[in-house]
């Protein structure tokens, strides 16, 4: 593994999230790191390498495609022109699915799904992977070690990977959504917003902390800090009694939604 080559076509905010959170680990296995200019925008010009769209394809062993889902089609012919018998590439394209990239690349059996969020610029991702049923394990396990390093990993089948695409890649914009109207009611009680950053951030983390390490159900969570006709009975009786419980899962099924049209789309 210490002489593999990985390639960065694409290099936005996900992309360089993904390249910040693993900078080590590359470094540490020796892994020689490319980028492309046209597709380069966030990033310092350390310890990457940077070439043409062609040369890149050509030269790497492995490709992480993260251009947006739209820019596919105007990248085909290139990617078609490709031997990949011996090349692995990786997309982190939102809705594009394994069936997609087969029918663009017949000469594709190394082929890797992965949803990361930007959360992997702090190493807490939650990264979820699909791969082809000819994926070479060195590949994949490479692939699974790389986002190991910015969060959690989990394997899926690629079926799922839009609903995942919803829940992990763009859950954390709904959050912040809920995040900063808690911010804005706190300004309203007369906080600066210095100290209602604080308040709700300090609470999300507090949530999160007690998600992962409780073997309790969220609804016995839920329970345990309600008291008879006490403040939490009162506001979850006015969260029950709205629409905000469908709401939400609304959010997220059009954001499947989206997803799944995105791999219908030429």
């Amino acid at each position: 593994m210490t002489h593999l080559s990985i390639g960065f076509l694409g290099f936005g905010k996900m992309a360089t999230a993904i390249f910040q959170g693993s900078s080590s680990f590359l470094k540490e296995k020796g892994i020689s790191v490319y980028a492309t200019d046209k597709y380069t925008a966030n990033i310092e010009r350390n310890n990457i390498n940077f070439l043409s769209i062609e040369e890149l394809l050509n030269t790497v062993d492995i490709v992480l495609l993260a251009i947006k889902p739209q820019q596919l089609n105007e990248l085909a012919d290139t990617l078609r022109s490709v031997s990949w018998e011996k090349k692995c590439l990786v997309s982190i394209l939102a809705g594009k699915t394994l069936d997609n990239f087969h029918q663009l690349l017949e000469n594709c059996p190394h082929l890797i799904r992965v949803m990361p969020n930007t959360a992997a610029q702090f190493n807490e991702s939650m990264t979820v992977i699909s791969h082809s049923s000819n994926t070479d394990t060195h590949y994949l396990d490479f692939v699974t070690d790389l986002f190991s390093c910015v969060g959690k990993v989990m394997h899926v089948d690629d079926d799922r990977m839009n609903f995942c695409t919803s829940l992990c890649g763009s859950g954390p914009a709904f959050f912040y959504a809920l995040a900063d109207s808690l911010v804005h009611l706190s300004t309203e009680r007369g906080f600066s917003e210095k100290e209602a950053r604080e308040l709700v951030n300090q609470l999300c983390k507090g949530v999160a902390s007690t998600l992962d390490s409780s073997s309790d159900s969220v609804s016995t969570l839920i329970q345990s800090i309600c008291s008879p006709n006490g403040t939490t009975e009162r506001g979850l009786a006015t969260l029950h009694g709205s629409q905000i419980p469908d709401l939400w899962k609304a959010v997220f099924i059009d954001a499947e939604k989206r997803a799944k049209e995105l791999s219908n789309s030429d």
